[in-house]
């Protein structure tokens, strides 16, 4: 018989010193007219991708817009690599651990070739990822374990593997480092990006914009691809990236804003001017980004200041390379999230009739 023991999570601001950089975020889609059974499914699936969803954006570096349903026809709980999440009718498996794991599918594991051709011998091979299990055991010769769709230790393929937050830290510590060595992705710059007209690059609903650079859409992330240079770059504003329609490559195209997919017509190459600017050229077309009232399009490179931008940086932000090993104190918040280990928000975050405590240990 089990002794019943009971973890909560207190992910308090007050305690917690960590750049959060991640912008992880989900959409539950419901039926228009829902059954009780679907109500009591959306409202557990919904505490726990809430609780999920804020241990990544707060451990991690990852981005993605994930789309969840419930569906009867699901065993468990499945994901795949473009960013679907299902949960089937049983209610154990509607909890944080199990939406964290399937996050992890979303984000590669077991999901892509490119996890796959890393497990040699039953080891996961990532240099980042070895590095950080090795720091996180304290242990230089600790590894990742996996096969072709999973990975342990900290792979949260049972909720018995979770004893307490800590666990939980770890698997997004590992995820970010996975996701690192499958895509050779590493955050290169936080900040706005100015023309030279004084207005920044903006997303307004789903287009982008020139506009005033005080606006919250004008800030941008800049995702640094490729594992040795030449790099090439993504241009994140919130949960879409800058893209070019159709892939075309015709000059004076309006450049957009869409759903990051990983091809050449949204990524960019930056190039230093003389006076300390940047040219931004799309890699799919060697066209050149220039500002023409407030837009901007996609054109043949020429002298014209309206071709040139500065990278504006978010106050004294310090380079991803000295945050990675900086640890900051953000404490001008001090309410605390109370979050168990079933996924459950206790009720100063989200008012549902699951917020309670509950044995781990229950099922």
């Amino acid at each position: 018989m089990n002794t019943k023991r009971i973890f909560i999570i207190l992910l308090s601001f007050a305690f917690s010193f960590i750049y959060a950089e991640g912008n992880v975020s989900y959409t539950l889609h419901k039926a228009s007219n829902p059954t009780e059974d679907q109500l009591d499914a959306y409202a557990r699936i919904e505490a726990a991708m809430d609780s999920a969803v804020f241990m990544y954006n707060k451990y991690t570096s990852l981005s993605k817009k994930i789309n969840v349903y419930y569906d009867t026809g699901v065993p468990t709980a499945q994901a795949n690599f473009d960013g679907v999440i299902s949960f089937g009718s049983s209610r154990s498996y509607m909890v944080v651990i199990t939406a964290m794991h399937e996050m992890g599918h979303v984000f590669g594991v077991g999901t892509t070739s490119e996890y796959k051709n890393l497990i040699v011998g039953g080891v996961f091979q990532g240099p980042q990822t070895t590095a950080k299990i090795k720091e996180i055991e304290s242990d230089p010769n600790a590894v990742i374990k996996g096969d072709g769709t999973h990975f342990w230790p900290y792979g949260l393929n049972y909720t018995s593997e979770v004893k307490s937050e800590e666990d939980l830290i770890r698997h997004c510590l590992i995820m970010d480092a996975i996701y690192k060595d499958l895509f050779k992705e590493e955050l290169y710059f936080t900040g706005k990006i100015k023309s030279s007209n004084g207005q920044c690059m903006v997303k307004i609903e789903n287009s982008l914009r020139l506009g005033d650079c005080d606006d919250s859409g004008a800030i941008v992330k800049i995702i640094q691809l490729g594992d040795a240079a030449p790099y090439t770059y993504r241009l994140e504003f919130g949960n879409l990236v800058i893209d070019i329609p159709n892939e075309t490559t015709a000059p004076n195209t309006e450049v957009g804003l869409y759903q990051w997919n990983g091809k050449n017509h949204q990524r960019v190459v930056f190039d230093s001017t003389s006076d300390g600017t940047v040219t931004i050229k799309m890699n799919h077309a060697d066209l050149y980004l220039e500002a023409q009232n407030d837009r901007i399009f996609q054109v043949v490179k020429s002298s014209s200041e309206n071709q040139k931008w500065t990278l504006m940086p978010l106050g004294e932000e310090p380079p991803i390379s000295i945050l990675n090993n900086k640890l900051v104190n953000t404490n001008q918040n001090t309410k605390p999230y109370y979050v168990d280990l079933k996924g459950r928000v206790v009720p100063s975050q989200k008012k549902i009739k699951y917020q309670k405590l509950i044995d781990i240990y229950s099922h």
